[in-house]
């Protein structure tokens, strides 16, 4: 076939028409996705941390760390926290223990509000309802490899 240039303006036409009629998943990502599963996730997830700590107010901010302990335990180390699925997973529970200290109803399950897009029929493909629930698993076995290994394996 040899190797063939295609202009990006054909190429998103293309990808455009292949969602329409094929169930592929969306191939981009919000960017707070991708910049969680980078090469500097580690950096990421800590300027979101900040983020997410300076957009509360002081009474907020202890709720939220209390609920960091809560799930965390008293040090609040997770093994490899800032790598990859583990970063991305502990982004999402900053931003919802923060909608919870905030008063916001917040879903235990279903897919996870602004990570996942929906497709052209206004429906998420169904490995997002996995991925989401895996994602806020993550944050509660992180310390415990064998857990770790097990779920990522289901």
């Amino acid at each position: 076939m040899g190797n063939m240039q295609c202009p990006a303006e054909d190429a998103a036409h293309l990808a455009s028409v292949a969602r329409d009629i094929c169930p592929f998943p969306n191939y981009n990502p919000s960017p707070f996705f991708s910049n969680m599963l980078s090469i500097n996730s580690s950096l990421h997830l800590r300027n979101h941390y900040t983020a997410v700590q300076s957009s509360l107010t002081p009474k907020q901010l202890d709720d939220f760390t209390q609920g960091l302990k809560t799930t965390f335990g008293k040090e609040g180390n997770v093994t490899l926290g800032g790598v990859g699925v583990v970063a991305l997973s502990l982004a999402v529970l900053f931003d919802t223990l923060a909608r919870q200290v905030r008063g916001e109803w917040v879903s235990d399950s279903g897919p996870i509000p602004g990570l996942f897009v929906k497709d052209l029929r206004g429906y998420y493909p169904p490995q997002v309802y996995t991925v989401s629930e895996y994602l806020r698993l993550v944050p509660h076995i992180a310390n415990n490899p064998t857990r770790m290994r097990d779920e990522s394996e289901r």
